[in-house]
């Protein structure tokens, strides 16, 4: 479980809290009346500085991880997070890598490059309702676990898409890692597809991306004939704030090179995106105090 304090709306900075209390139990209408009159008993104050940690991924990589273990590496930067570096190589990813806030992801040498598996689809062989942890799909065989995966209708396109992974396959069913965010029926072109953004963070704030390549597999969706409904950009920033992409090179994406959906305060220089299906860079309406120089 979490606590949500405080609007998380990209515009409002990053803030610290003074005092905190809670309470084990449920509150009676006078106690919460004796707080609201500050009726707290002090609590001994405890101050934990957390500093950013550097990490070398060499020390994580592993083929036969989803994300060839650069996710553990970006983990094990801690909550303050810290510089990220990459050895130069060719990293296949099954899965994006999934960025905290005050990440800086650096490419050694500009010799790093981040591809995803060929994209792949298969049309579901049941309806499935919202909340649900399983589908039912005509042809598992090109799927395998720990792939992610988006289920889709024609009927609910993008942002009505489930982002998910497989966690298990047993015949024709996959297991899914996250519950349905949607209900999908078969007449409305109902499928699993396998694709998948590169690069995403979501409410985040000071991440940083630099010296790093994006290869994909344009052609590879010529028979499933509609781009629209793979909406994932190569590196995909939501809500993001105080954030710089630098000297990134992304070619042949199946969609957007780099998409940028609200936040504020977003820099993008000396970037180039090739032969993608989609937008080189997309911003959509939302997004403030954005910096484009050098692409």
């Amino acid at each position: 479980e979490y606590i949500a304090i405080g609007s998380i709306a990209a515009h409002f900075m990053p803030f610290a809290i003074d005092e905190l209390a809670i309470f084990s139990g449920r509150l009676t209408a006078n106690r919460i009346g004796q707080l609201a009159m500050g009726d707290l008993e002090q609590a001994t104050a405890v101050c934990a500085k957390v500093h950013p940690r550097s990490v070398s991924a060499h020390d994580y990589i592993d083929s036969n991880d989803p994300t060839c273990g650069l996710q553990r590496a970006i983990d094990d930067a801690g909550p303050a997070g810290g510089p990220v570096v990459i050895p130069a190589g060719r990293y296949m990813l099954r899965q994006p890598l999934q960025l905290s806030s005050g990440i800086t992801l650096q490419g050694e040498g500009g010799q790093v490059v981040l591809t995803a598996y060929q994209p792949d689809t298969s049309p579901l062989a049941a309806h499935c309702n919202e909340g649900a942890t399983t589908v039912r799909v005509e042809d598992p065989a090109v799927f395998s676990v720990a792939d992610a995966i988006i289920i889709r209708s024609d009927a609910k396109l993008n942002a009505a898409a489930t982002h998910t992974t497989i966690v298990a396959i047993e015949g024709n069913t996959l297991q899914l890692s996250r519950p349905l965010s949607r209900s999908y029926k078969t007449f409305n072109g109902a499928m699993a597809v396998r694709w998948y953004p590169l690069i995403n963070a979501l409410h985040r704030h000071h991440i940083h991306l630099r010296d790093l390549c994006f290869e994909g597999h344009p052609t590879a969706l010529d028979d499933i004939n509609d781009p629209i409904m793979l909406s994932c950009a190569a590196i995909h920033l939501i809500d993001c704030v105080d954030c710089s992409i630098s000297r990134c090179r992304i070619s042949g994406w199946a969609h957007d090179g780099i998409g940028i959906h609200g936040g504020a305060r977003i820099r993008i220089d000396d970037c180039s995106v090739l032969d993608c299906l989609g937008h080189g860079i997309r911003l959509d309406s939302q997004t403030q105090l954005l910096q484009l120089q050098g692409n």
